[in-house]
């Protein structure tokens, strides 16, 4: 029987692919792992410093409000199962991504108001 590299190469990302995706399902069973990402996005999300020098550190909370929208956008796709196209389900998070962003924004834009 006859192999090509090619053959070979896409064998090897196939068997690799399989391994992650395992390992990526048992870990988002593992109830501990959703109690510790919830728990780093309460203690270090931008909410927890929104009342320092915004002057100075506005970017830093852009930067803090995106990684903790993409992580609630991304958790927010893997809890729907009934989402079977990838195309849909990253259609799905940009929705999810851009509410939480807005979300986000305006709670610290009315506490900027009012404690700024």
């Amino acid at each position: 029987m006859k192999h090509n590299r090619f053959s070979f190469l896409s064998e090897l990302v196939y068997r690799c692919s399989l391994k992650i995706k395992r390992r990526i399902k048992y870990m988002l069973k593992n109830s501990a792992l959703i109690f510790t990402a919830g728990l780093a996005l309460i203690l270090f999300s931008p909410s927890a410093f929104a009342f320092g020098n915004l002057k100075w550190n506005w970017h830093w909370y852009l930067i803090g409000i995106s990684i903790a929208s993409s992580l609630g956008a991304y958790f927010f796709v893997r809890r729907k199962p009934n989402l079977e196209n990838t195309g849909i389900k990253i259609l799905v998070w940009g929705i999810y991504f851009w509410v939480l962003t807005f979300i986000q924004l305006i709670i610290f834009s009315v506490a900027y108001y009012f404690f700024g």
